[in-house]
């Protein structure tokens, strides 16, 4: 999720919120009206639909929308792992990802709010690259079937893998 991203109709612009910390704000490009202050990240997908995840204590709401001033269209819950450093929707809204900094990704699946998989980046590139490793970023293809992890193993090497979660 992009600090500040455009609709597909280039009708709504979305932007951290500089009033409120933690939050989004949503403008109408036309008038420049502030159509509304959301807690949490929001974005847009490509199909137009409006896209909130907000924190609670112990599960993330993710909801679509019909548009920012619309009609709510779909919700899921999916319990929110503690130690949770990033999170990523595909945008085919099949899945979401959570990763911790040490390493550890779960991603879910949303239709049935279960997890698929887990990957351990420790475990997986060997335990000799323990002490440095530190998951700095992750995105899904297009397709919303590969997650890329970006991985800082040192201040001056970093790898990148893709994986198949579909």
């Amino acid at each position: 999720m992009s600090p500040l991203e455009f609709s597909p109709d280039g009708r709504w612009l979305v932007g951290v919120s500089p009033q409120t910390p933690w939050s989004h704000a949503v403008w109408e490009l036309l008038t420049g009206r502030l159509v509304g202050v959301f807690p949490g990240p929001v974005a847009f997908l490509p199909t137009g639909q409006f896209f909130r995840l907000e924190e609670h204590e112990v599960y993330l709401l993710l909801s679509v929308w019909d548009g920012p001033e619309g009609e709510r269209l779909q919700e899921v819950k999916v319990p929110y792992p503690e130690d949770t450093s990033l999170v990523e929707v595909s945008p085919n809204w099949k899945y979401i990802a959570f990763g911790s900094a040490e390493g550890v990704i779960r991603v879910w699946h949303l239709d049935t709010a279960r997890e698929v998989t887990q990957l351990d980046l420790k475990a997986i590139l060997g335990a000799q690259r323990e002490e440095g490793l530190r998951l700095a970023d992750l995105s899904f293809d297009p397709t919303g079937n590969f997650l890329l992890t970006v991985t800082r193993i040192s201040s001056w090497q970093v790898q990148i893998h893709l994986w198949n979660v579909d």
